[in-house]
């Protein structure tokens, strides 16, 4: 699935279709809830197949790469205090869990670990705004902010 949807990105395509399981369908859920593609839909009978409208930035995919860390012949598992943090949270880990598939942020506010599936890194420039510049803050106010105060 996340060799599939790669692929798409790079050919830009619209739409890629995936071979339905219902870790597949949650995976796409998850995408779709945090913005990464606008729509997926389940097509047919048995087999079923799961169409994805992947989202776009002009010419850039707002999917920047999908990293996928465990895999069948090494099962990656992580505790609920080394759950990574993608691009300081501007990214999206997936876990499957005892309580399903969710993100990374969920499954700390749950306080659960579970197999750590894939990483989603986000586009920067696609889809999160920054503070201008001018609302930085400078070196010289945050070193003299965290100085000790002296007697």
């Amino acid at each position: 699935m996340l060799t599939r949807i790669r692929n798409a990105n790079r050919a830009l395509l619209p739409v890629v279709d995936v071979p339905y399981s219902k870790i597949k369908e949650n995976i796409a859920g998850i995408l779709k809830r945090e913005g990464y593609i606008h729509d997926f839909a389940m097509e047919g009978k048995m087999p079923k197949i799961i169409k994805m409208r992947l989202k776009y930035q002009g010419k850039k995919s707002v999917i920047e790469g999908l990293l996928r860390i465990s895999t069948p012949g090494l099962r990656r598992y992580v505790g609920s205090t080394d759950i990574p943090r993608v691009r300081g949270g501007l990214g999206v880990s997936v876990l499957s869990t005892s309580e399903g598939v969710m993100t990374g942020t969920q499954a700390r506010k749950k306080n659960i670990g579970g197999e750590l599936l894939c990483l989603c890194p986000a586009s920067v420039n696609s889809q999160f705004q920054f503070l201008p510049r001018s609302k930085w803050k400078s070196k010289a106010s945050r070193s003299s902010s965290r100085a000790p105060k002296a007697n």
